[in-house]
């Protein structure tokens, strides 16, 4: 995210929908991993909704929706190579390897990944506020 400049305060963000996701009452409606970028992006409406990234630190941004100012999304940069190193919640849920019990097909593979989706959104977002707790409403 360096580089990205700010175009609003922290503070005029609002948050409500986006906290709605860690207390577990919305699911983001879009969870995406592009690998070649090694970017998660998790949204609460479609893609095609206009965005604006607000870069938290390095690694993570949110998205607003520039008319309302609501954020509706993060963005994590370095997800598999920095992100999840540094929390462990989130890297065990991602490794299939940590499956129980172990998937029979593909079926079972989908309904797992489904069910670890808003799992892994959680930590995102609860990690997430943390960070903006940390860095205040600059």
């Amino acid at each position: 995210m360096a580089g990205i400049p700010r175009l609003r305060t922290t503070r005029e963000l609002k948050t409500d929908r986006f906290l709605r996701v860690l207390k577990g009452e919305n699911r983001p409606a879009i969870f995406h991993y592009d690998p070649e970028l090694d970017t998660l992006m998790l949204l609460v409406v479609s893609p095609e909704n206009e965005t604006v990234v607000h870069p938290i630190n390095d690694m993570i941004g949110l998205l607003y929706d520039p008319g309302t100012l609501e954020v509706v999304g993060v963005q994590v940069e370095d997800f598999e190579s920095s992100f999840m190193a540094a929390h462990e919640p989130i890297r065990a849920q991602w490794r299939l390897n940590s499956l129980e019990p172990a998937p029979q097909d593909v079926g079972d593979l989908i309904v797992m990944t489904q069910e670890r989706e808003p799992r892994i959104a959680r930590e995102v977002v609860r990690v997430t506020a943390g960070v903006l707790a940390e860095v205040g409403p600059g």
